[in-house]
This record gives structure tokens, sequence and C-alpha cells, in this order.
């Protein structure tokens, strides 16, 4: 499904009903997730609660892989239907497509897509109410067999390859792939060794040996069967294992994964053949999800009062304290202290500005040394081959004169103070001066 289509019971819990016509005859499975496990339904009680699911087989419906060489999975996502509409024979036209998994692969995307025509979507799901079910979801049965299998028969490797058969009366349906990813579904009448091979080799599996085997169906109910329907397994290659119920795995593969998440999610039922509690269902969903995200607003706009409140406390304390500092500093500067309210930081920075001269010779006694940057210019010089023949340095300003072997090597020399801040460049200026580069440079010094 496309999200689980499960039902709530009277007592509070998930159920779901799958039903298939593999048989001739409806095979119904119910199903209740309870306390986090999925379990059959084994109680006379019927409830109207559970959701009901059926599905296409194969002759209705297909799978389909189709690459898109876009590095951009939102794209991919974007153009895919057209690449399908070319590579699907007879087009789009007429026929519903889901995307069931993308899988990154040189450089593009793998992506496996379930088609439908309408007119069989629409004639199954009037099969279904003639016989008195009403369907929530319309599954399909390769993805539902195969996800069957990977929760009945879990793979032992992440590569292993597994061949999924469901044997109803009068055809075969297949899925071929390796650990979790399904790679090929097809439906046959009777598979022969030849068909077999190709299935696999477009599946990337050579050595059917090594194929797990799993069946279901009607044809593989009773033991007898089980055996002749193996004999058309390519000579018995692999080993093969059977659903415990084989004739209803299918119906139940269809209500597990009503009740369950999983891999390869399918609904042919949406647009309008929607079911209108599934409709109302999703309504509800988004209608919480709206309110919730209005009561979080309300939440984070009482957050963002309190924080206002907190910060005209803060200011308050801060402006308190600015104050209290100004008032040290302009006292020992000998400057009046009258400052007015929301200007206390600028009026004592400029305060501090006025009285700076006469502090500036004790600064520059006092102040940091300004031997290491020296060190780093001559340090550097000597490993950039630049060499230095005029140094001044008056207040903040940084006179340099030398030569060096290209103006690219002077200044990757002075790039390490400039853009770690150290400096600031006012001017530069290069000269030729034979093999090499004469230049003047001046800089503030931070």
């Amino acid at each position: 499904m496309n999200r689980p289509l499960y039902g709530k019971t009277t007592d509070g819990f998930r159920a779901a009903v799958g039903v298939d016509f593999s048989a001739g005859d409806p095979v119904v499975v119910r199903m209740r997730l309870r306390w986090g496990k999925t379990r059959p339904d084994l109680s006379d009680k019927r409830d109207s609660c559970a959701a009901t699911v059926g599905g296409l087989c194969e002759s209705e419906s297909a799978i389909r892989k189709i690459h898109v060489p876009l590095a951009s999975r939102r794209k991919a996502a974007r153009v895919w239907p057209s690449i399908l509409d070319i590579e699907l024979p007879g087009g789009m036209e007429g026929k519903i497509a889901i995307p069931l998994d993308f899988r990154s692969r040189n450089k593009g995307w793998d992506i496996l897509v379930a088609v439908a025509d309408r007119e069989a979507i629409a004639a199954r799901i009037e099969q279904y109410q003639r016989t008195g079910f009403d369907l929530h979801g319309l599954d399909q049965e390769s993805l539902a067999l195969w996800t069957a299998a990977l929760r009945e028969f879990p793979p032992a490797q992440s590569d292993e390859p597994r061949a999924v058969v469901w044997a109803a009366e009068d055809r075969f349906a297949l899925g071929v792939g390796k650990g979790l990813e399904l790679r090929v579904a097809t439906g046959v009448r009777k598979p022969d060794a030849e068909t077999l091979r190709r299935f696999f080799r477009a599946a990337g599996i050579e050595r059917l040996e090594e194929v797990r085997w799993i069946w279901g169906g009607p044809r593989v109910a009773s033991d007898a069967n089980w055996e002749t329907a193996k004999t058309l397994a390519s000579e018995r290659a692999g080993r093969h294992e059977r659903f415990e119920e084989p004739a209803a795995a299918m119906a139940r593969a269809y209500a597990v994964r009503a009740l369950e998440p999983g891999v390869y999610p399918c609904n042919f039922r949406i647009g309008k053949w929607a079911h209108p509690e599934v409709v109302r269902r999703i309504s509800l969903d988004r209608l919480r999800i709206s309110l919730l995200g209005v009561v979080s607003g309300l939440i984070a706009f009482g957050g963002v009062l309190f924080n206002l409140r907190m910060l005209h406390q803060n200011e308050r304390d801060m402006r308190r304290t600015v104050v209290a500092v100004a008032e040290k500093i302009g006292k020992h500067l000998g400057v009046s202290t009258a400052f007015a309210p929301g200007y206390e930081l600028f009026q004592t920075e400029a305060m501090v500005r006025e009285a700076e001269p006469t502090y500036r010779p004790f600064l520059r006694l006092t102040g940091p040394s300004r031997l290491p940057i020296l060190r780093r210019l001559l340090s550097s010089g000597r490993r950039f081959n630049v060499n230095i023949h005029r140094l001044e340095w008056q207040g903040e300003t940084l006179r340099l004169a030398g030569t060096g072997p290209s103006p690219e090597m002077v200044e990757r020399w002075m790039g390490p103070l400039v853009s770690d801040g150290t400096m600031q460049l006012q001017r530069k200026e290069f000269a030729a001066n034979g093999s090499r580069y004469s230049f003047e440079l001046e800089a503030i010094v931070r």
C-alpha cells in the first residue's frame, strides 16, 4: 500500500482482510495487529471496521524497471513518467503508474514502477464488489508475494538469489531478485527452462543452482502437486520452500501489507477510485497535522513572548552594568559622565577616543609586541625568495620595499597575514627589475 490501510476495530486494535480470487472462489484471510505483532484473526466476530484489500494479477498489471540518467533524485522523480511513456508499449495513455523504489546506479537512478490499465482497475474493483467485498486498497500480486516471502523466509545473505512463485490454477506469477530487491516480475502460463533462464539473466542471476525458490498458490497446496510444479524450475535447480497454507498466502500477504509498512508499497485504488473511508482518514490525518502545526505555533509564540520579557530584563541589567563601568572610566579620565538613556555605550566609546591621544605613548610601551609579525614576514620571505630592502613602521602603518621573483609570489608571501586579519593592504606597486620584480607595499596592522 502507499500507506498502511488498516482499520481500527471496536477494541482499538488494527485489522485488515485480504481477499484473493486465484483459486476461482474468494480466499479470505483476516489479520490483526496487536501489541506490535501481526497474527491471524481467528475469532468468530467479524469487525466491519477492518480494511479490505485485494490485488491485480500479472495479466492486469506489470512491474517495470526504468533508468533515469540524472544524478538528482528530485529531477529523476519528475521525468520518469516521460521515460516510461516512451519505453512502455502503447505508452501511458489509459494507464496508471506508481513508483515503488529508487536506487542509485551509474550516475543515475533505477526506478521500479507498477503499471496498470485503468479499465482493468475498474473491472477488478467491480468484481470484488459483486462478491460483497468493498475494497479499501488494490495491491499487486507479485509485490505482495515478494514482501510476504521476505517476512516469512528472510534472506540468508544480502545478495541471496531468490525466486518467488505464485502457482494459480491456470497460470504462474514469478518474481526474481537478490536479497530484499525485486528485479523482475512477470506472469506466464507455463514456465519453461529457456523462459526462466531469460528472466534470471535479466535479474543478474546466472547460477540457477544457487537460487532459493519459494512457492505459494492453490496449485502447490498438495505435496504431489508441489513436486510436479518444482520440475518446471529448471530440473529442480536450487532449493525449494513453500508458504504455510500456500493457497491462502496471497490473501494473507494483502492483509499484512495493509497493516505493516514495508518495501514496494502499492495501491491502485486512488484518485476517482479511492475508497471514501480512506479519503476521510487521509483528510483527518491532514487536519491533525494542521492542528499540531497551529498548537506548535502557539507554543512557539508563547516562548517568544517569554524570551522578549527576559531580554527586556537582561537589557535593563546590562544598562546598569554599562553605566557603572562608564562612570568609573569617566572618573579615571577626569571627564563628565552624564549619559543619555540608551546611548551609554556610544558615549563611552567617544569619551575613550577623545582621551586616546593622551594615553597613546603609554599604550605603545605596554601594548602587544609587533615582533611576532616581523618574524613571520622575515621567515616566510626566505621561503618565497623575497628580499626586504626597506621597512618603515609608523603608528599602525607598515611600509615595505624590496624585490621578489614575481608579483604573485609577493602576494602569496603577504597572503596569510592578510587573510587572518593581521594586516589590511592599502597600496601595492610592482615594477620589473631585471629577472625579478621590485615592490612597494603599504598596510595597516591591526
